[in-house]
């Protein structure tokens, strides 16, 4: 225990880690503490950047900004001035002193003699503040921290999401949707009104602050093009930075303020993480992550400006944080190990950790993950909605997230009667990938309903089927993906990631066994059936991009198919021709099977669109954003003409669509709920 004593007529706390005054009380950090009690216990002397280092953080490695943040927030709680001190003295190339006198409280023996082993009685409190320990030693994982206050930002019926909390803690910045457009807002943490920063027709994301809160970078995404921007905190003029690839993943400043980190990628590549100097002079790209990977992305540089935290993606929903020093290259360090959906991470304001959004157990949290790489990420905040996207102040434990309230549900429509469309499949969870049996009267799909993501059965919901779904696999933890039914009707072949990479499985209807398909190096996604039941094609990055292959449905060598790139693919119905989508070029394609002239036969289809198409009899059914945020159903014409068959109403989302090979019913994924807000989440 760590007696009590007074400073200026405060009563320090050390073992509350409060600091308690006539007209407040404040809470610190207990590295803060520390440096407090360790200036206590010699008042007068000048106490050295080193000893404050071995006997407060254990020797551990710890940045000067850390400190100096530190001490930052004595004299924030004293009300103490740097210029003018009256508690503690920065001494010039040395250290620190506390110059105001040291008194015991009431009933209480003199700190200097109470005070006997702080790296002790304090450092088993909380991780390493500013410390990043590579260096070796003890486990400082981060311990589960408890919330102080927990508030909602949001105020209005828009959906607020991707805020970004400025260093200090007392403004935010975040993106509205109104109106179907994204723009950028500030506010106050403490005051209600939002000032408007953007005002543009493209949408704008992924606000985020240079370390010393004067600008915000940001990212501005048209439908053909995307560029990163800087502004004034205050808003105004906008300045152009460099051009990026659509659907990007996250901005970082460095911690000098003059350059952006940023994904890039230079066709179908592999994200790679790029520096940019605010004018443009320079860019220079970091070490770049394994071909066989999705890529690299989101990154947060830490609060000393010496390490680059990101993800490194090995498809789209799975990933893992990794960590490297900025400068000097050398190999990126895994720090987590969980293969599942990362959304956003962010450095925890001591640097010792990192606040990292994932599904690890089962729905979006938010998590403390050690950067030493000892000890198991720590449970911070989570339930029932998904928290994504955190961002936390520097100079004090605060940060903001977004919490969703989303719900995906399965839907049916009857395209030849022009009814309106039915909910097939529905749950709070979610309930994605459909796939429409050979007969049209069943709909596979992926939910989350018993906790993770398995294959369920459900009726198309008619008045003859009314059965609740049925759950076809019991795989308790793996990622799973989009599936399709073999021609027979009495099998089911999907993606699922056991291990990070995705591998083709084959589920027995009614529920019976499941056996893996396929187990080649890299991913093998988007499965479908020849018409004879012989094939099952896929998509994978054998090659270095993404190409369509073929597998023999009853095991054996894959073959490549196309050779230009590809991703999904289905065949014809007379099972001549195979019609297939890219990652890398707009457009739906077709060859004749066994052949290798390749012919686009509808360059509508955007990247993003690449699953929202299937064949049927008579033609390729596709899916498309239409007026109003409004999906339309759409049937290509043999001279490539779109011709509309049906709307969907607002909330398509992909991917995934299927339709039954009669051509006559069309499964979708709909969101029934998107409902999004910004929270602050302050921590002791």
């Amino acid at each position: 225990m760590t007696l009590p004593f007074r400073i200026l007529g405060r009563e320090v706390l050390p073992d509350l880690n409060r600091i308690v005054g006539p007209d407040r009380t404040v809470s610190v950090e207990p590295k803060v503490m520390g440096v407090l009690v360790r200036l206590a216990r010699t008042p007068g002397e000048v106490v050295s950047r080193r000893d404050l280092n071995r006997e407060v953080w254990g020797g551990a490695y710890v940045s000067d900004d850390a400190l100096t943040r530190t001490v930052a927030e004595i004299r924030r709680a004293f009300g103490d001035d740097a210029r003018e001190p009256r508690v503690v003295e920065t001494i010039a190339r040395s250290g620190y002193r506390l110059v105001a006198p040291v008194e015991p409280a009431p009933g209480s023996s003199p700190p200097r003699r109470a005070v006997a082993a702080p790296g002790v009685a304090i450092l088993a409190v909380a991780a390493a503040g500013g410390a990043l320990a590579f260096m070796g030693g003890a486990d400082r994982s981060p311990p589960a921290a408890s919330p102080t206050r927990a508030i909602s930002l949001t105020l209005g019926a828009e959906n607020e999401f991707q805020a970004a909390l400025s260093p200090d803690g007392r403004s935010v910045a975040f993106v509205r949707s109104a109106g179907g457009n994204d723009d950028l807002y500030l506010r106050l943490v403490n005051d209600e009104t939002a000032l408007r920063l953007t005002d543009h027709p493209a949408q704008d994301h992924h606000p985020v602050w240079s370390p010393d809160g004067t600008r915000i970078a940001f990212v501005r995404e048209g439908p053909e093009e995307c560029e990163v921007l800087v502004m004034s905190a205050l808003g105004g003029d906008e300045r152009h930075v460099v051009r990026c690839g659509l659907d990007q993943h996250g901005v970082a400043w460095t911690a000098d303020g003059r350059e952006l980190v940023l994904p890039h990628r230079e066709g179908d590549a592999p994200w790679r993480l790029r520096r940019v100097s605010l004018d443009g002079s320079r860019t220079a790209d970091l070490p770049p992550p394994p071909s066989d990977r999705l890529g690299d992305h989101s990154p947060a540089i830490s609060p000393d400006g010496e390490w680059l935290a990101f993800v490194r993606s090995y498809a789209p929903h799975s990933g893992d944080v990794y960590l490297r020093f900025l400068e000097g290259g050398g190999e990126a360090r895994r720090l987590t190990f969980d293969d599942r959906s990362i959304a956003g991470l962010d450095w925890w304001h001591d640097g010792g950790s990192l606040v990292v959004s994932s599904d690890r157990a089962g729905s979006y949290g938010l998590w403390r993950v050690p950067v030493s790489g000892s000890g198991e990420p720590q449970w911070l905040a989570g339930g029932a909605l998904k928290l994504k996207h955190p961002s936390a102040a520097r100079l004090r434990p605060a940060l903001v997230y977004e919490a969703w309230n989303y719900e995906k549900n399965v839907w049916g429509l009857e395209l030849e009667e022009g009814a309106a469309p039915r909910r097939l499949a529905a749950s709070t969870q979610w309930d994605m990938h459909p796939g429409l049996s050979p007969d049209g009267a069943r709909v596979a799909f992926v939910s989350t309903r018993s906790g993770h993501p398995e294959v369920w059965v459900a009726g198309f919901g008619t008045r003859d089927d009314t059965a609740p779904p049925s759950r076809l696999t019991s795989l308790e933890g793996p990622d799973v993906g989009q599936l399709c039914w073999s021609p027979d009707g009495t099998r089911v072949v999907f993606e699922a990631r056991p291990h990070g990479a995705a591998d083709l499985f084959v589920a027995e209807v009614p529920p019976g066994a499941v056996h893996r398909l396929t187990a080649l190096p890299g991913d093998e996604v988007a499965p479908s059936w020849s018409r004879d039941g012989r094939l099952v094609y896929f998509g994978s990055r054998r090659s270095d991009r993404w190409e369509v292959w073929a597998v023999p449905a009853a095991g054996g060598e894959p073959q490549r198919v196309t050779f230009g790139g590809g991703l999904r693919a289905r065949e014809s119905s007379d099972g001549r021709s195979l019609y297939y989508a890219k990652s890398s070029e707009p457009g739906l394609f077709r060859r004749e099977r066994g052949g290798e002239e390749e012919r686009r036969i509808w360059p509508g289809l955007p990247l993003d669109g690449w699953a929202s198409w299937d064949v049927a009899r008579g033609g390729v059914i596709v899916v498309e954003p239409g007026d109003g945020g409004a999906a339309r159903v759409v049937r290509l014409g043999p001279d490539g003409r779109a011709i509309p068959v049906a709307s969907l109403g607002p909330g398509f989302v992909g991917p995934g669509v299927s339709v039954s090979p009669d051509g006559r019913r069309l499964a979708y994924t709909r969101a029934d709920r998107a409902e999004a807000r910004v929270m602050l989440l302050e921590l002791r």
